[in-house]
């Protein structure tokens, strides 16, 4: 009877594991038909309405050169330029300062501001309560983009709905950072699920490294009231409120490649770590339909991550391992490569094996690094 018992056990464990490859299987080709439809593209208004670009920068010295290349190279007619010091402790101000007053001279309307208050939050709606754009665009002191970028960014704002865009963010490659290409292939997961989500008209997460959205829109939910005590959300928490307000077709998600921005790679684990403990740390904080969506990935990561017990099943509990993995690692290849290729990143199968085998565990890590407030940004801590 016990070895009954046992048997009827380890079939519903593997059966459970088939029925999750299949699963997934399934699912991850369905987040790549999102993906890759096409949708209608808009074109810019004539005249363009007016829009400022709103950086902060905190300790970005390093940064700050490739930056302004950057933007000296952005084709948008009348771009206004508002760079926020948020209490940055390295020369960045200094830099901005002569920058800011070569670009002036000129007759760039470039601007150099400081944050009223501490926190990216703060920095952000110190400019955007003197910007002179009826747009407002913001990106990061180390992210790269393309000359027309903001063009695309702004042209969905010809429909007078819209209230709210939002565009991908990759992870450049690096050839000194060995795990480069995991930070890559888990940042096309994040974009998938993001994509999807928007499709739905469901909107969870997007990036402030390439967002836009209506000043009157960040007026009208009074911008970052009610989460300014938090590091991180400047993205997320302003777009539940503008779809809250406007309902959820007023906010938009773009995935062209003239829209696509791309940042540095993190340069260690514990860096990275700590950066996406700084974004999964509000997940309490969310309504609960994105609660639970956290929870379901969480629980599927944990299957994935004790699968190994199922080697300890016999014959049946090595099958299902196999098929569990094989599959998983495929349908994810097919897809994050098609995904990797638009921004022209090479992929290959070892280098998708090894990234499908550690994140269960880096997600684990980074859950641990959440529950002990182990992370910290730019020299702050979450309290």
């Amino acid at each position: 009877m016990l070895k009954l018992d046992a048997l009827l056990w380890i079939e519903l464990v593997t059966n459970g594991y088939w029925l999750l490859s299949f699963g997934y299987l399934v699912l991850f080709p369905a987040l790549g038909y999102f993906w890759f439809k096409k949708e209608k593209e808009t074109d810019l208004p004539t005249p363009p309405p007016p829009l400022s670009l709103v950086i902060a920068i905190r300790n970005e010295a390093a940064n700050l050169p490739a930056l302004f290349a950057q933007i000296r190279q952005l084709t948008y007619p009348g771009l206004e330029v508002l760079f926020v010091n948020d209490n940055s402790e390295d020369s960045s101000p200094q830099m901005l300062r002569q920058t800011v007053d070569e670009a002036q001279a000129l007759g760039k309307d470039w601007k150099l501001l400081h944050s009223q208050g501490q926190g990216k939050k703060a920095a952000i709606s110190t400019a955007v309560a003197v910007a002179k754009g009826t747009l407002i665009a913001t990106t990061d002191a180390d992210c790269a983009f393309g000359a027309n970028w903001l063009e695309r960014l702004a042209a969905p704002f010809s429909d007078e709905k819209i209230q709210m865009v939002a565009g991908p963010v990759m992870i450049n490659p690096h050839p000194n950072y060995i795990f480069s290409t995991f930070q890559q292939v888990e940042s096309v997961s994040i974009l998938l699920v993001t994509r999807f989500c928007f499709s739905l008209n469901i909107p969870l997460m997007c990036s402030a490294s390439n967002m836009a959205y209506r000043k009157s829109a960040f007026e009208q939910v009074n911008g970052y009231v009610g989460n300014l005590q938090f590091l991180s959300g400047d993205d997320e928490f302003l777009l539940k409120k503008i779809a809250s307000a406007h309902g959820t077709d007023s906010v938009k998600y773009l995935h062209q490649p003239e829209l696509f921005v791309t940042t540095a790679p993190q340069k260690s684990w514990s860096a990275f770590i700590s950066q996406r403990a700084r974004w999964a740390s509000k997940w309490k904080l969310h309504d609960y339909g994105h609660m639970l969506i956290a929870a379901l990935c969480a629980l599927l990561l944990l299957l994935y991550m004790v699968s190994p017990a199922l080697l300890f099943l016999g014959k049946a509990g090595w099958q299902a391992f196999a098929g569990l993995w094989i599959l998983k690692i495929l349908a994810e290849f097919w897809v994050v490569a098609g995904v990797l290729k638009q921004f022209k990143i090479p992929l290959t199968l070892g280098q998708m094996i090894i990234a499908s085998f550690i994140h269960p565990f880096y997600a684990f890590a980074t859950a641990m690094s959440i529950s002990s407030n182990g992370w910290e940004w730019k020299g702050r801590k979450q309290a």
